[in-house]
């Protein structure tokens, strides 16, 4: 997490953006993407890394996102659903997002 920071932001995090950011990603079992989460931080110049990051954590989280895979298929789906992609049908891949989400939370113990 802290390299990702650094190479995102230019700077160490501080005490608490790491202590907050890690026990966020440890809770919400997202320790293999949450280096993501602290570049689109980055890239949409967050002013508090924490809070941006929690907000987008809670949505993976929601999601039943573990993987990069998964991550990447999840946001190439919401950014042809909202219109960022160009897609031919929108609608289709909103229910993949839902039909996605499901099949993780049947998978999961």
């Amino acid at each position: 997490m802290i390299p990702a920071y650094e190479s995102a932001f230019g700077r160490p995090p501080n005490n608490a953006e790491v202590t907050d950011i890690a026990t966020m990603a440890a809770n919400l079992g997202l320790d293999g993407v949450i280096h993501r989460a602290i570049t689109m931080a980055a890239l949409n110049g967050a002013n508090s890394v924490p809070a941006y990051v929690r907000t987008i954590a809670k949505d993976w989280h929601f999601q039943r996102i573990k993987t990069e895979a998964e991550l990447d298929e999840y946001l190439f789906l919401s950014d042809c659903a909202s219109g960022k992609l160009m897609s031919i049908n929108p609608s289709e891949e909103q229910k993949r997002i839902s039909d996605l989400r499901e099949a993780r939370m049947e998978a999961e113990p």
